[in-house]
């Protein structure tokens, strides 16, 4: 009866994990006590005890019911109680094996520790029973030496794991007289050893652990479900070997068990998860070694294999975080993808916060979240990014045994963070500290060449830093000692080499510099060429600032082809961390690195007598995020769809969903799903655009702007790009058929710092005491005066720094137009309003307005665009936003002046200008006006925008529009051509915005303006353009010139005339009523609006 009643027992026990019915359960548990009651033979008896011990544990866990814990440990009691009045008589080992194990695995999985102490005591009675009986012993130790093991995987606590080893070696040892060794007790025993290792970094113990599990592997049949696990384990203690010798072989050892391991198992295996995390740990190592990016991919795969499956447990999961976020950093480091970065930053906030603090992987955990951290630093220049590593840094160490194998890695990241605070603070104190830290991990890792070449490299660039401060030329030696050997231990094809070389070429400048040998400057080069020309392609984010500073050096010598040789290996670097990234936010983190390059390259091209190729660099090389809309949304494919509609709509939607990626914030970005939905499509654009290229007449379809392009798009009005450098400035004339240099040597970079911080501190200022509540009229009316004085002096600045040189070429050559191109800060400054004396003037200046009609332009590409808009769209229809909060006096003027001059014209008046319905109405327009309120955002540039009622439209609203049938846009508001001073190469602004979103022409204003004198500007510019006819530039420079040069008293004619009793009306008789007014007192022979402040802020970008 007992064997029937224990069949149907396990008969429902096998149903439950399926059918998780409480019912199979109690069913199971019912079967088993009756079994119990009809016991048929002692070892049934004992089993029957075991696998209802296994139940009740099992209804614990699900119910939670206490007595069930009771129950389970009782029945555990009583099994070990019957078989010691038998012992003679039984073999425990096979008895007690398999429930014994569930038992001990499922305390594993739940984590109940107290419960498996309890049952550890009881085995350990079974095995003292057992002492006289040698040849039961070795299944029932190797058993209790896994509890022990996992006791310890819990506790982390050094005495359980000697106890574990201690059983280990009986059981061998028994089983090895007795014949009867198992693969199972070896692998035990290897696993066994290996923790201890990592508590104490005991070699020999690290040694026993491989040769162990090299038996457990030989010892195993072939279908021997655990052969896989004999694998990994044997592949984890030679990856361990590896990390101290360095020995290639044996990670390639590491990585050929791993692979075997994961070979051999389903995807569903229980055990997969380890395997592929073991693997993805390997091949991470080789990519560092050896640089295959096809390791680095694997891994990562593997890594998202681990976290997106149901069987990785709590360790699994932090084991694969980390891992993760380890070869993310290294793919950022390859690559530059920001989005990488960020990503692996969050997989190890997890595998830290998963992680059991006292586990000896939480260190390790803690070290590489301070590294990443540090990482981002460098770039994001948070310093609460570095303190954050530096505290965690401090903790790895404290929480890691000096004997581990990880403490010296944990105390060589911990001077790096040092090192990296003293650059920023100079801290003596850091810096000492962090060499006495090299030194420490110098003089003990002499038994690991990688980890010896890494803290070399590190001691170097520490002694370096002290040379730098002290100039000490025997310290210098020490620093290239310790460079030297770090590179004697370094694989020519290992990622650090690159940066190596430049670090050993920092050490050969200086000596140039000491000593003005001429062999030491051409060693200097030739590494730098060799670091350069790999380096950008490997190691990308390392290398970039070692090449500008290479750059910087050859400028700063005049060596003018070496240093373009240099900018141009900036330039392909910043451009190819450019493309990889998939989120604006992270594209403007690298532009940010490249501000600057493009004008110091075209002056160093110039240098070298090759103007074609500095305009070149200026054109193609600046105003990335612009190039690369216009990509993506202002392509010319209406010819096409003619003949392939197919592809024209592909284009379109490929482009509408990089627009909607590339704006998104990164929070909201899946790293599995949403990154990898954003390559995809960044891949089908590419080819796409190459499928274009091969049509006929499509050839050069979206290719980098051509000198010939540039030239054709001169063709209307000369195109003018001015360049400011440390060593002067440029101006680089383009007709249609050739470029001229204009050398402008008094525009140096440092002059137009100090007057552009003059410049904007005195404009702060105005702004603080005009909005201040608490600021007098005298105040006011001094800050006002400060402002206009400032103003006056960097306008006057301009003109002798190398406008006015401008100018006289320009007329000398006959010309009378001319779009300007500045680049650099160049770009916040009303460069037309540059001025010299001139007695003649009517207002006693002669400004550089007077000599040429100005406009602007961000790069030939845009304007070219725009002239293509120009062209094919007819200025017939205004769509007008008036005064959305109410405070502009004379804004309801203004507008009615601009509608006036259009058959078809909407007005969206206060409350009813909303941002939905603005956006809603601005397709169907080709003119827009905007009279309201604008700021500009000098932090966030893209939450700069134009005030509407209940909300703002927003520079990034903008450039979510696809506006192609728009003409012109008027931005009668503050700051509304104020460009971004983060990235000044990009031209970031509200008027740049709208040519990217496809408007021809833009007039914005570079300051905050005055409502009276900004809306009769705007009557005079439609009235010149509208009725007279004017193109937009010259009408702009023709209103601009009647506000300043005209008397109060020629502008009450010109408004009177306006009036109803006269007939012959340019403006609305309201507008030109209140506008006669606002000038009736004044004094008939005064210029009430002839300082700059008035007329000079508003630009016209476009065409």
């Amino acid at each position: 009866m007992s064997a029937i009643y224990g069949v149907l027992g396990s008969c429902y026990q096998l149903r439950y994990p399926e059918s998780h019915a409480q019912t199979d359960l109690d069913e199971a548990m019912t079967a088993f006590q009756e079994a119990i009651k009809h016991p048929d033979n002692v070892e049934l008896e004992i089993s029957n005890h075991i696998f209802l011990a296994l139940l009740f544990n099992q209804r614990y866990h699900s119910i939670g019911n206490a007595s069930d814990q009771s129950a389970s440990l009782e029945n555990l009691r009583l099994a070990v109680e019957i078989y010691s009045q038998h012992v003679s008589s039984l073999k425990p080992g096979k008895v007690f094996s398999s429930g014994i194990n569930t038992l001990i695995g499922q305390y594993n999985r739940t984590g109940h520790i107290q419960e498996l102490e309890q049952s550890i005591q009881l085995f350990q009675q079974l095995v003292q029973l057992l002492d006289g009986y040698p040849e039961a012993l070795p299944d029932l130790l190797v058993t209790l030496a896994s509890a022990f093991q996992i006791l310890h995987s819990h506790s982390f606590h050094p005495g359980t794991i000697e106890e574990a080893i201690e059983y280990m070696e009986r059981a061998i040892s028994i089983g090895e007289t007795s014949g009867q060794a198992t693969a199972q007790a070896y692998h035990r025993y290897g696993v066994c050893l290996r923790a201890r290792y990592q508590h104490n970094g005991n070699q020999r113990d690290l040694q026993a652990a491989a040769e162990a599990l090299h038996r457990a592997v030989s010892l195993a049949v072939p279908g021997d479900p655990d052969l896989p696990a004999y694998l990994t384990d044997e592949g984890t203690v030679v990856s361990d070997r590896y990390n101290k010798s360095s020995d290639i072989n044996d990670l390639e050892a590491a990585i050929s068990s791993y692979q075997k391991a994961v070979d051999m198992l389903a995807l569903s295996a229980s055990d997969s998860v380890l395997c592929w995390n073991n693997l993805a740990t390997g091949l991470l190592e080789r990519y560092k070694q050896l640089g295959s990016l096809a390791d680095l991919e694997q891994a990562i795969l593997l890594m998202q294999r681990v976290l997106a499956s149901d069987e990785a447990d709590p360790k699994d999961q932090a084991g694969a975080n980390s891992n993760l976020g380890v070869a993310l950093a290294d793919r950022f480091e390859s690559a530059g993808n920001m989005a990488d970065l960020e990503h692996g930053l969050q997989a190890h906030r997890r595998a830290v916060a998963i992680c059991n603090p006292a586990s000896p992987d939480y260190a390790m955990y803690l070290n590489n979240l301070g590294s990443i951290l540090r990482v981002r630093h460098r770039l994001n220049r948070e310093l609460k990014d570095l303190e954050e590593a530096i505290l965690i840094q401090y903790k790895s160490v404290e929480l890691t045994s000096p004997g581990s194998p990880t403490y010296l890695t944990h105390l060589n990241n911990l001077a790096n963070a040092l090192l990296e605070r003293h650059q920023i603070y100079n801290e003596e104190s850091d810096l000492e500290e962090s060499i006495r830290i090299y030194r420490k991990v110098v003089e003990l890792s002499s038994g690991s060449n990688h980890l010896l070449a890494i803290s070399n490299t590190n001691l170097g660039n520490a002694l370096f830093r002290r040379y730098q401060l002290n100039q000490d030329p025997i310290a210098l030696e020490e620093v290239e000692k310790s460079y030297r050997l770090a590179q004697s231990l370094t694989d020519e094809g290992s990622l650090i080499m690159d940066r190596l070389l430049g670090n050993i070429g920092n050490v050969l400048h200086e000596y140039y510099q000491i000593s003005g040998d001429q062999k030491y400057l051409s060693e200097y080069r030739q590494v730098m060429t060799d670091a350069s020309c790999k380096g950008m392609l490997t190691d990308p984010v390392n290398i970039l600032p070692m090449i500008k500073q290479w750059a910087r050096y050859e400028t700063a010598r005049q060596a003018w082809e070496v240093a373009g040789k240099a900018y141009a290996y900036s330039l392909q670097t910043i451009n190819q961390l450019f493309r990889t990234q998939l989120l604006r936010k992270h594209k403007e983190t690298w532009l940010s690195e490249a501000q600057g390059i493009p004008a110091r390259a075209a002056f160093a091209r110039a240098k070298m007598g090759d103007c074609n190729e500095a305009v070149l660099i200026l054109e193609n090389e600046r105003t990335h995020l612009q190039s690369e809309a216009l990509l993506q949304h202002g392509a010319d494919l209406e010819t096409l769809r003619a003949t392939r509609p197919d592809l024209v709509d592909r284009y379109s939607s490929i482009s509408a969903r990089l627009s909607s990626y590339q704006s998104t914030e990164l929070d909201k970005v899946n790293t599995t799903l949403d990154l990898l939905a954003m390559q995809s499509a960044n891949r089908e654009l590419e080819a796409l655009i190459e499928e274009i290229r091969h049509i006929d007449g499509y050839t050069n379809f979206l290719q980098r702007f051509t000198l010939a392009q540039i030239h054709e798009t001169a063709g209307p009005a000369p195109l003018v790009y001015l360049v400011v450098t440390p060593e002067g400035g440029m101006a680089f004339i383009v007709d249609s058929i050739r470029v001229t240099l204009l050398p402008l040597d008094q525009m140096t970079e440092s002059a137009l710092r100090g007057k552009l911080a003059d410049f904007v501190q005195e404009q702060i200022n105005w702004l603080s005491a005009l909005t201040n509540k608490n600021t007098d009229q005298h105040q006011k009316a001094e800050a006002t005066s400060a402002w206009f004085s400032q103003l006056d002096e960097i306008t006057g600045w301009l003109w002798n720094a190398g406008i006015g040189l401008l100018c006289e070429h320009l007329n000398a050559a006959g010309i009378t137009r001319g779009v300007l191109i500045p680049t650099g800060l160049l770009g916040l400054l009303p460069l037309h309003s540059a001025w010299c004396e001139d007695p003649d003037a009517p207002t006693g200046r002669h400004y550089a307005l007077d000599s040429i009609a100005f406009s602007y332009a961000p790069n030939a590409q845009s304007l070219q665009r725009a002239q293509g808009t120009a062209r094919r769209v007819a200025p017939t229809a205004l769509l007008a936003v008036d005064n959305p909060d109410g405070s502009l006096r004379s804004s309801e003027n203004e507008v009615q002046v601009a509608a006036a001059g259009f058959e078809q014209a909407r007005v969206l008046a206060g409350v009813e200008a909303t941002r939905q319905a603005v956006i809603e109405a601005l397709p169907g327009y080709p003119v827009l006006h905007f009279s309201t309120h604008g700021h500009a955002n000098w932090e966030d540039p893209l939450r700069g925008g134009l005030l509407l009622a209940g909300g703002e439209f927003t520079l990034a609203d903008l450039l979510g529009l696809h506006l192609q049938n728009a003409r012109m846009a008027v931005l009668s508001a503050c700051q509304t051509g104020v460009q971004d001073v983060t990235l000044p190469d990009e031209a970031i602004s509200l008027a740049g915005g709208c040519l990217q979103a496809g408007i021809a022409g833009v007039v914005a204003s570079l300051w905050t303006v005055d409502d009276v004198s900004t809306a009769m500007l705007m009557a005079r510019f439609y009235d010149l353009w509208k009725k007279d006819g004017l193109q937009p530039a010259e009408a702009l420079l023709g209103a601009q010139i009647w506000l300043r040069d005209t008397t109060n008293g020629e502008k009450k004619r010109y408004f009177k005339t306006a009036l109803p009793e006269f007939t012959n009306q340019r403006l609305p008789s309201s507008a030109a009523d209140a506008f006669f007014k606002s000038v009736v007192l004044k004094d008939d022979n005064q210029r009430a609006f002839v300082h700059p402040y008035y007329w000079a802020a508003f630009t016209l970008t476009g065409v």
